[in-house]
């Protein structure tokens, strides 16, 4: 499936010449003005753009940056096509980190895919697209404790209330932008956003982000995925289980897994479910496997059938 991304990213001691001439350097197009949030050249525009965000101030005295004055500013990519928007990024980003910028706990790296030339979505009716969204939110329910995995702990699902857990779309969650997936533009303009991303300005673990993705969407469009023929429920809450159900080949999972061992060996908490995820069949116990739990969505305990497993099978939860 052809991508096209957009990327926000927030980042702190960076000053507004330093980001026109590490974009105009990497051989893009930006706009020379500090906008005010949710302002300025449209995504279509082929611009990237700065934005103040208030929720970067105040962090050691930070304040949004100047055009000389280090602080504190959103960059905003515009439509990023194909394996040539992801090369810019990379350049970007290179060149960002140049600077002397870095991106802290109050930052958020966020995603976006854009579906409005996928023909395939052209083609769906607002019931199919509703079934589409009810996919994703599922899937990515089961699989959280991977996602929170790969996640910096500041971006747990649990621990951060703009990646709270994602609700389905069929059960009223038409207003998901504080969820760990914003479904919110995709019935009327086909965009879906991914906010867990860590705060990080490095362009690996970006990458990383946007393989994952891809293979999500592509699961949740394609009718022939092989996804389609495995039910959800019964696939193990680890890194093998959402590598089968993804259809990921073996370098992109051998990349999930190095991400998840390196947070594991940099965070004492958390450790231990990082660990939990990288489990394979053959080091799972079936005394492990029939662990109480309690659900991270209704709260109440029951009786975790699967390696890893954190919501229970209830309809309001599942």
């Amino acid at each position: 499936m052809a991508i096209q991304i957009g990327i926000e990213l927030e980042m702190m001691n960076i000053t507004g010449n330093e980001v026109i001439g590490a974009v105009e350097t990497a051989g893009a197009r930006v706009s020379h003005t500090i906008h005010g949030y949710h302002q300025g050249p449209s995504p279509t525009s082929g611009l990237w753009k700065m934005e103040s965000d208030s929720s970067l101030t105040g962090y050691q005295g930070m304040s949004t940056c100047g055009y000389d004055t280090k602080g504190s500013i959103e960059l905003i990519s515009p439509i990023l096509y194909g394996a040539a928007g992801v090369k810019e990024l990379n350049r970007v980003l290179t060149r960002i980190n140049r600077t002397g910028a870095y991106a802290n706990r109050l930052c958020g790296t966020h995603i976006t895919v854009g579906l409005d030339n996928n023909a395939r979505w052209n083609a769906m009716s607002d019931t199919k697209k509703i079934a589409t969204l009810d996919r994703i939110a599922r899937f990515y329910n089961h699989f959280q404790t991977v996602f929170d995995a790969i996640s910096p702990n500041y971006r747990n699902a649990l621990n951060n209330n703009y990646v709270g857990r994602t609700r389905l779309y069929s059960q009223g969650a038409t207003s998901t932008k504080m969820a760990g997936v914003n479904f919110s533009s995709f019935i009327s303009r086909g965009v879906v956003e991914f906010r867990q991303p860590g705060y990080t300005l490095n362009k690996k673990v970006i990458g990383l982000w946007i393989k994952v993705i891809q293979k999500v969407m592509s699961m949740a469009l394609n009718e022939n995925h092989v996804s389609r023929g495995i039910a959800l429920t019964t696939m193990p809450m680890t890194v093998t289980g959402l590598a089968t159900y993804l259809d990921m080949n073996s370098s992109l999972e051998s990349k999930v897994r190095a991400r998840v061992q390196l947070l594991a060996d940099k965070y004492e908490t958390g450790r231990s479910s990082r660990l939990a995820v990288l489990a394979t069949p053959n080091t799972i116990s079936a005394e492990d496997a029939n662990e109480v739990v309690n659900c991270i969505c209704c709260g109440m305990p029951f009786v975790a059938r699967l390696w890893g497993q954190n919501i229970c099978n209830d309809e309001g939860c599942f």
